[in-house]
Formats: structure tokens, sequence, C-alpha cells
């Protein structure tokens, strides 16, 4: 009788595992959109679908108080939101539709993610003057065509991503063809889906066409990759990398003068750009890597042509203080929101500089490079090579004596930068920019190179073993 009775005990707890899954899950997501809901957001359950194994829900999501839900998403980030952000979500609705399994964490939630109604002021600004893109807009919308899906693993954080292929065509008011084309989105990352620890991002293709008559320009961008870690939000890594992206124009004219019609090509693209950058602010002073790398540049007007290869760029600052340089990030962007700068906020940028100069600093650039060049007049010539670093010593003393003498960092910079040209590359920036008259008596030559050792010490400059006069 006895195991009997565990036995039924047993078959019950299976038999209201699923109800209890249910409660569970719900709870967990009623208790996220009551997080939201205090942050300027109204979350609304306006179905819900059960059965025995399975639940959906359908949610709208309303941005209701713009600048406490700004406030929110500030909480994320050291960077100031655009002051356009507020008017950008004025009256923005989504709709959330959640499907789960009533088992616990048999199955990753689903998520489907789509606007319902976008700004109230950039849809009036639209209707009123550009009416077909505002029922472009409108229809995209209704068919939800802006769509993205995620799968969320509950006892990881984790979650990949996707987004609906859009494939769209509008004509507009002045009879412009225009075609807009993003597939292949995929995202995958960890943490909250508002503001994950990580996150990488595939787009296979974007391509953009607008033609008419007279002009026609055409952007295309292929297997584009972003990866994000974020430690805190000034301790992150960062990288992009494109495969492709090239950018077409053809334009058509009357010459003023003559009255002649005027055709006119343009073209530009690059191939393998990779570009990447970190922040570390958890040890006692901050630190700063950024690198970037460019295959082919090529840039075409008619039958003018210009060719880039080899471009490479990496370089390092450390050993700054990092709650000054903090506070002067902070500072930089905000003021970059204003159109005038307070006297106020001017001092704050002076007695943060002169903070970071007193600790000291180190900047290095291991590498700016470029392999190989081409213009109309040369072809595939060797291109240049520099090298720095650049040491700000420590001194207690600066503020004080940063009040006499304002150019008295000097005293603490030591700067030393090795540049190599090319031959052909040095007579050719000599065309564009006579450099020769001011550095002719310093330059040395090596072989096929154009060399120059500066340094710069005690307020002095020396090239290449000269004395700057």
């Amino acid at each position: 009788m006895k195991k009997l009775l565990i036995f039924a005990a047993l078959v019950l707890l299976v038999a209201l595992l699923p109800l209890i899954g249910n409660r569970v899950v719900k709870n967990t997501i009623e208790q996220r959109l009551e997080i939201l809901s205090q942050n300027g957001l109204e979350a609304k359950l306006q179905k819900e679908q059960k059965s025995y194994l399975k639940t959906q829900l359908h949610y709208t999501i309303t941005v209701k108080d713009e600048e406490k839900f700004l406030a929110y998403l500030q909480s994320y980030s050291s960077k100031e939101l655009p002051p356009y952000t507020k008017s950008l979500l004025d009256g923005v609705v989504f709709a959330v539709d959640i499907r789960y399994s009533n088992i616990p964490f048999s199955e990753k939630i689903a998520i489907d993610l789509y606007p319902l109604k976008i700004s109230d002021v950039t849809m009036e600004d639209l209707k009123k003057n550009n009416p077909e893109i505002y029922t472009f807009l409108s229809k995209l919308l209704q068919k939800r065509a802006l769509l993205y899906h995620i799968d969320y693993d509950v006892t990881s954080s984790e979650f990949q991503g996707r987004m609906k292929d859009i494939n769209e065509h509008l004509v507009t008011k002045d009879d412009t063809n225009v075609s807009i084309l993003f597939s292949g989105v995929h995202a995958s990352g960890k943490g909250m889906l508002l503001a994950p620890d990580s996150i990488r991002m595939q787009v296979e293709h974007i391509a953009i066409a607008m033609t008419n008559d007279k002009d026609a320009l055409q952007l295309d961008i292929k297997d584009l990759l972003t990866t994000n870690s974020f430690e805190s939000q000034t301790t992150y890594i960062t990288s992009s990398k494109i495969a492709s992206a090239d950018l077409s124009l053809h334009t058509m004219h009357q010459d003023p003068q003559t009255s002649k019609q005027i055709v006119e090509n343009i073209e530009a693209g690059v191939k393998n750009i990779s570009l990447s950058g970190s922040s570390d602010t958890q040890g006692r002073d901050a630190e700063f890597f950024a690198k970037l790398s460019v295959d082919e540049l090529l840039f075409a007007q008619n039958a003018q042509k210009f060719r880039f290869s080899g471009f490479n760029y990496d370089s390092a600052l450390s050993g700054v203080e990092k709650e000054s340089f903090i506070k002067l990030q902070q500072l930089i962007e905000k003021s970059s929101q204003t159109q005038y700068s307070s006297l106020q906020q001017e001092k704050e940028l002076e007695s943060l500089l002169v903070k970071i100069f007193a600790h000291g600093l180190e900047f290095k650039i291991a590498d700016l490079s470029l392999s190989k060049l081409s213009t109309p007049d040369v072809q595939n010539i060797d291109g240049v090579k520099i090298s720095l670093q650049a040491d700000l010593k420590p001194d207690p003393t600066f503020a004080q004596n940063y009040q006499q003498n304002p150019d008295a960092f000097v005293k603490n910079l030591t700067v030393r930068s090795d540049m190599r040209f090319s031959k052909p590359f040095y007579t050719l920036l000599n065309k564009i920019y006579p450099v020769d008259i001011m550095f002719a008596n310093y330059k040395k030559e090596q072989g096929d190179a154009v060399v120059f050792h500066i340094e710069f010490k005690n307020g002095v400059v020396m090239i290449n073993g000269k004395a700057l006069q």
C-alpha cells in the first residue's frame, strides 16, 4: 500500500508539473515586464492560449513615459543618448508574442518582437511631407515585416535570434524607384535581452538602390559581423568586420555655363575591413586599445582611379587616471548634445585634463602603414610605415605649475617616432604637399626608402639626429 501511495504521488506530481511550470515561467515573464513598467513602459496581456503542454502569450508594450524609459536605457550606457531619442520613442508600440513549454526548462522560450506603431512625431511628419513613405512604412508595420525572433534559454541566459528578411520596393513622389534588402540577420548572446553582457550579430547582405531617369545610387554590403562583450559600462571588447562594401553613384546634370549634359560616375569600394577596440578600467589605471585594417580601398571618379591596399592601424593608450578619464568621456558626450558649451563645462573639462596630465599616461602607435598605392599617375607603388611612442611622466606639481605656465606639460612629454616612406610614395607626397621645403635637410635615405627618426624631448625636436630649426 505504501509503495502504491508513493507511485500515485509521483504520477500526480508529473501530471501537475506542466501546470506548475506554466505558473513559474509566466511569473518570471511578468516580473521582467513589471521592471519595464516601472521604467516608462506599459505592458498589457492581450491574449493567452494554454494547452496542457504549451502556452502562448500576446503582449503589447507602449512607451508611456519617454523620460523614464530613457533614464532606464541610460543606466546601461556611459554615453549620453541623443536628445532626439525622446521624440523617436513618443507613442511607440511593440507587440511581443511569447511561446513556451509548460514543462520547466525543457525548451527555450520563443519570442517574436515587432513594432505595431512608431513615433507619432515621425509618422505625422511623413504623412505631411512624404505620404508615399508614410504609406510604405504603414504597410511594413501591418504585415509584420520588421519582425525579430529570439530563442531564450532561461537557465543559462543565452539567446539566439534572427530578423525576418526584408526585400521591399517603393516609388517616391519624384518617380525614384527605391529597393531595400536586408537578409541573413542573425544574433546570439548572453544576459538581459535589453542590455546583454555579450552579443554577436551577423548580416549576410544589405543592398539599397535608388534610381530615376537622371540619377542612380547603389549601396551593397556583404557579410557584416559585429561582436561585443561588456564587463561593465567602461570595460568592454568590441569588433566589426565587413567582407565588402561597394557604393556607386551615377548622375546627369546640365552645366549652367555651357548647357551641356554632364555625366558623372563615382565608385567606392572596400574589401575586408576589420575594426576592433577595447577598454579596461578594472585595474588602477584605464587602458584603451584600437585596431583597424583594410585589405583594399578603391575610389574612382570617371576615368580617375585611386587604389590603396594593406592599410593598418594599431594603437594603445595606457596608464590613464581612470576616474577623471571616465568623467571626461561623459562630459564630452554631454557637451556634444548641445550647440554651445557652458563656462562651467569648460572649467570641468580643464580640471579633468589637468588631473589626467598630472597622473601621466602612455600612448603608442605600434603600426600605421599603407602597403601599396595606385593613382592615375603611378601604379602599385610601396607605401609608408609609421610608429610612435609618447610618454607623459607623472608630475604631482603639474596643477600648480600649469596655473603659472599653461605649457608646463611639455617638459614632462617625450615622443619618439619612426617614419619610413618608399621613394615613389615620398615623391608623390611632395607633389601634393611640398614637404621637402621644410625637411629636405633632415631626411635620410636607406635603400629604396626615405626615413625620418623624430624625437621630442625637453621641448626640443630632433630629426635624424639634427635639431629642428
